[in-house]
């Protein structure tokens, strides 16, 4: 991608030497392509180009001054992109016209500080720029000599839930009201922003002897900062009286606001109530503080059922708390601080009153899980990689299922859930300063089920979950085509572990042994995942190559080097001969 056309002047090479070469907004395909881009301070373009280049679906490059705008057009029609939408306008928190300094420097004109000469332009707000992009994953760049103060400080809640990354230069000397870094940094962590990258800027220049000073702190920096949409899943049974407030009180006081609260009633004798006192007041501060909430009443299947449907919900993050967890004020946004491309689920001390635990010999690994301690019942000491996580966590949605052949009291889903999230190659991570309060309430939950049974089933699903956890678990509980289609596929699986209807088609093991194995085989089911997807294409097309990246619970489909979501399993409900 060769843009250094773009350098075409002392000043243009100086922009071209920060922006494309140096990547100073540290931009890449992989976290743009796809993404709406708000360039609030163009200039030339060059950050828009890039953009662009890299994938951009849109582009609103924001350029105020009449000089530059006009070589920003033409750097556009010379790029022959047609993604980028050129504004001539200025950002602030008002409409309305107003007057921008010049400096002999493009890069230096400001609506701040001192100059000679100045141009009157017209002023819009970010709510007008994010009209003209759609989706809620807006990647927002910001260069405006001071102007971010008046931006950033005045922007709703609504309006910053759109955005998900905020690549920008701070000018902490410039703004007269917006003094510091400080003041601009409290409100992004209070919207839910994370900084992710801060670099000062510095003046500099030849000293005495040739070498490069640094005169004076201008208190710039670079900075990037990111959001991730986070749902909060609480699933609740029999403590509507006793820990359940304290759970949702504990959410709602989160110094990271959750975007969303659901709480998943899988009560067997559920109760309205928003006319009860404590509840009342607790959804009343909950719309104070502009958190969307919802009381949905679940199907009495168990948890794991409504922690599926929370992990499907389409939210990037899902945060669970159980109904007699209480997290410290900061939990949720050290969690998030940790979040990154390669990471799948990040938790932190699970801790029970009065219940003291020595997790210094504890590894978090799946071969120890009957001979150690949890690493999460004391205070974890520094990250620690783990195969699996307990009780409450934060995980990426949408990547791996929950297992739903278990029974309503669930034993060791999390334990299964977060394994299968490593099994993606993702980490799970145990994390310091990060404790949550698990009450383990005597009455309620999981201790609602008195029958001893469930706890066997659960298990003995378990332990096929560790028999089989290195493999990749394909059930053909389906037809003879179905099984031929596969049988061209089966090469390319790692390490397969099958289970067939025609084993003379596809050997593997009995569908009653799958049964037995791993309780409820729906959770395998292509075409359910079809349906959800609303996939259109044929499972085998004599033209097409199509390949499956399989493991034990969803699956993947890649043709013409699109892919789906990962992982694809075979199922279809039309075995005769279980």
């Amino acid at each position: 991608m060769d843009l250094s056309w773009l350098a075409d002047s002392p000043e243009a090479k100086e922009i071209f030497d920060e922006v494309v070469l140096g990547n100073v907004y540290q931009v890449s395909e992989k976290n743009i392509k796809g993404r709406p881009v708000i360039d609030i301070g163009a200039n030339r373009g060059m950050f828009s180009i890039l953009a662009a280049r890299l994938g951009a679906k849109k582009v609103i490059a924001v350029e105020p001054v009449s000089s530059t705008f006009d070589i920003l057009i033409q750097n556009l029609w010379k790029s022959g992109t047609d993604v980028i939408k050129p504004q001539k306008t200025v950002v602030l928190d008002r409409a309305g016209l107003t007057k921008i300094g010049l400096h002999q420097k493009s890069g230096h004109n400001s609506l701040y500080g001192d100059s000679e000469d100045s141009e009157e332009v017209q002023a819009v707000t970010l709510k007008d720029l994010l009209k003209m992009v759609e989706g809620n994953n807006v990647f927002l760049k910001m260069d405006c000599e001071g102007s971010e103060y008046d931006i950033l400080m005045n922007a709703s809640k609504d309006e910053m839930a759109r955005i998900s990354t905020i690549a920008l230069e701070v000018h902490g000397d410039l703004h007269p009201q917006y003094q510091g870094i400080e003041v601009l940094q409290k409100k992004l962590e209070f919207l839910g922003f994370t900084l992710k990258d801060r670099k000062k800027i510095g003046a500099w220049d030849l000293g005495p002897h040739g070498e490069m000073v640094n005169y004076r702190d201008l208190k710039r920096t670079n900075e990037i900062w990111e959001r991730h949409r986070i749902l909060c899943s609480i699933s609740t049974r029999g403590r509507y009286y006793t820990t359940l407030p304290l759970a949702i009180q504990a959410v709602i006081s989160q110094s990271r606001q959750v975007d969303k609260l659901v709480i998943f009633d899988d009560n067997d004798e559920p109760e309205d109530l928003r006319e009860h006192p404590t509840y009342k007041n607790l959804f009343c501060i909950l719309n104070h503080k502009g958190i969307a909430w919802e009381w949905l009443f679940a199907g009495r299947k168990g948890q794991h059922h409504n922690h599926q449907m929370a992990n499907s919900m389409g939210f990037e993050w899902v945060w669970r708390v159980d109904d007699d967890a209480i997290p410290e004020p900061r939990v949720l946004e050290t969690l998030a601080s940790y979040i990154d491309t390669d990471v799948g689920a990040i938790g932190g001390a699970i801790l029970m009153p009065g219940r003291p635990f020595d997790t210094s010999k504890s590894t978090g690994l799946l071969e120890n899980i009957d001979s150690e301690v949890n690493i999460q019942w004391d205070e974890v000491k520094y990250l620690t990689e783990v195969d699996h996580l307990h009780c409450s966590f934060l995980y990426r949605a949408g990547v791996a299922d929950y297992h739903l052949g278990l029974s309503r009291v669930a034993h060791r889903e999390e334990t299964m859930f977060t394994y299968s999230l490593k099994k993606k190659d993702y980490r799970v991570i145990a994390v310091p300063q990060a404790t949550t309060w698990h009450l383990k309430a005597e009455t309620g939950g999981i201790r609602s089920e008195k029958d001893s049974s469930l706890y066997a089933h659960d298990e003995e699903i378990f332990k096929g979950f560790l028999k089989y956890k290195d493999n990749t678990v394909v059930v053909l509980d389906s037809g003879m085509g179905d099984h031929i289609v596969f049988s061209h596929v089966l090469p390319e699986v790692k390490n397969p572990a099958v289970f067939s209807c025609y084993p003379e088609i596809v050997s593997g093991e009995s569908i009653a042994t799958a049964k037995q194995t791993f309780g409820d085989l729906d959770q395998f089911s292509v075409y359910k995942k079809m349906h959800q997807w609303d996939w259109k294409d044929s499972l085998g097309m004599p033209t097409a190559r199509c390949t499956y990246d399989f493991d034990s619970t969803i699956c993947k489909k890649t043709q013409n080097r699109k892919a789906k979501p990962k992982g694809l399993s075979i199922l279809a409900r039309t075995c005769k001969n279980d």
